[in-house]
C-alpha cells in the first residue's frame, strides 16, 4: 500500500509473497486478492491441485471437483474419493468413505442409500443383501449366522433354537410360548416405526403412512379409526380404545386390564396367582375351580391340578362335559 513499514506477507495477505524486485507483497501468477484484501485467492471455479499455487479449471483437472471455500483445493464430493485417475470416483457397493478412503461395511451391515453414505446394523433376524445394499429377512429354519454375514441353516453357538421355541434376546435362552398368554405378536424384524419394502426395512413416515405388523399401511384403512403416531409412527387408537378382537377396528375399551396368565397348576385369585391344590380345586382357564362343575366328570391331576377327564374320556364339542372316546385318533 505504498508504506515503507517491512511486513511478513503471509500475515497481512495470506498466500502472498514479496516481488523480489520491487519487495512488494504479491499473490503468486494467476491468483489476485481476495474482495477484504486480506487473501490470494483463484478465479471463480478455479482451485489448486498437488500443493501448486496456480490456478487450474477443477473440473478439467480433477473431473467433479469443486473449489474448498477455505482451502482452495480441488476436491471431490463427501461421497466420493480421488481414486488417482483424473476424476472423482464412488465407492463400491457396500463401502463407505473414512479418511479420504473406501472402506466395507461390517458383516452385519447395509450401505444407506442416499449421501453421505453411512454403514447400518441390519435389523434381528435379517442379514445384509450380497451387495450390502439394504437386508433380507432369513426365512425359516434358518438363522443369521454368528457374524450376520448370511442365513444359515444351523449354528449351535448362535441363535438356533428347536421347533417350536424361540430365542429369548435378554437370556439367551431357547423358550416356549407361555400358555394360555394372549397371542405373540410377530417377530420383529424391522425397527420401531418401520416396514418391509421389498425385503428392505424403510421408515414409513417417509412413505406418509403407518407401521402396522411390520408393515407400512394407510393406518385407517387396516386399523379402522387408528392413526399414526407423530412419534413412532406406529397405528394407534384413539385414547380409551383398544383394536377389536379380529384386529379390524378400533372400540371402546372396557376400562379393566387384561388379566395376568399364572403358571400351570395356578388360577387368579383376587387378581393373584394362587395354586390351585392349596385350595382344594383345580385349575382351569386361568381360574381355580370346582372342576365337576366347570367341565362335568373332571377332576384335578394330582400332579398338575389342571382339571382332566377321566383316561378314555375327552373334552366334549361344547366344552362343558367329559364324555366316552370314540377311540378313533383326533386328527391332525
Amino acid at each position: 500500500d505504498g508504506s515503507d513499514d517491512c511486513v511478513q506477507c503471509n500475515d497481512v495477505l495470506e498466500g502472498s509473497n514479496p516481488n523480489p524486485k520491487t519487495g512488494k507483497c504479491e499473490c503468486p501468477e494467476s491468483q489476485n486478492p481476495s474482495v477484504d484484501g486480506t487473501k490470494c485467492e483463484c478465479p471463480n471455479g478455479q482451485g489448486l491441485v498437488d500443493g501448486s499455487d496456480d490456478c487450474v479449471d477443477c473440473g478439467t483437472a480433477l473431473e467433479g471437483s469443486a473449489p474448498n471455500p477455505d482451502t482452495a483445493e480441488c476436491e471431490c464430493p463427501n461421497y466420493q474419493i480421488d481414486g488417482g485417475s483424473g476424476e472423482c470416483q464412488d465407492c463400491q457397493a457396500g463401502e463407505i468413505i473414512e479418511e479420504g478412503k473406501c472402506v466395507p461395511c461390517g458383516p452385519n451391515q447395509y450401505r444407506t442409500f442416499t449421501a453421505p453414505y453411512t454403514c447400518v446394523d441390519c435389523p434381528p433376524y435379517q442379514v445384509p443383501r450380497e451387495n450390502k445394499e439394504g437386508c433380507i429377512l432369513c426365512e425359516d429354519p434358518q438363522v443369521p449366522s454368528e457374524d450376520g454375514s448370511e442365513c444359515v441353516l444351523f449354528d449351535p453357538d448362535f441363535g438356533f433354537c428347536p421347533p417350536g421355541q424361540f430365542l429369548n434376546e435378554t437370556t439367551g435362552e431357547c423358550q416356549r410360548p407361555i400358555l394360555l398368554a394372549p397371542r405373540p405378536p410377530l417377530p420383529i424384524v424391522c425397527e420401531i416405526g418401520q416396514g418391509l419394502l421389498n425385503g428392505i426395512c424403510v421408515n414409513c413416515n417417509e412413505t406418509g403412512e403407518g407401521s402396522l405388523d411390520n408393515q407400512c399401511v394407510d393406518c385407517g384403512t387396516v386399523l379402522e379409526g387408528s392413526a399414526v403416531n407423530p412419534d413412532t409412527a406406529e397405528c394407534e387408537c384413539p385414547e380409551g380404545q383398544n383394536p377389536s378382537v379380529d384386529g379390524t377396528k378400533c372400540e371402546n375399551g372396557t376400562g379393566l386390564p387384561l388379566p395376568d396368565v399364572c403358571e400351570i397348576g395356578q388360577g387368579l385369585v383376587d387378581n393373584e396367582c394362587k395354586d390351585c391344590k392349596d385350595l382344594g380345586q383345580g385349575s382351569f382357564d386361568n381360574q381355580c375351580v370346582d372342576c365337576n362343575e366347570v367341565l362335568q366328570g373332571s377332576a384335578p391331576n394330582p400332579n398338575t391340578a389342571e382339571c382332566e377327564c377321566p383316561e378314555g374320556q375327552k373334552i366334549s364339542e361344547d366344552g362343558t362335559k367329559c364324555e366316552e372316546s370314540t377311540g378313533l385318533p383326533l386328527p391332525d
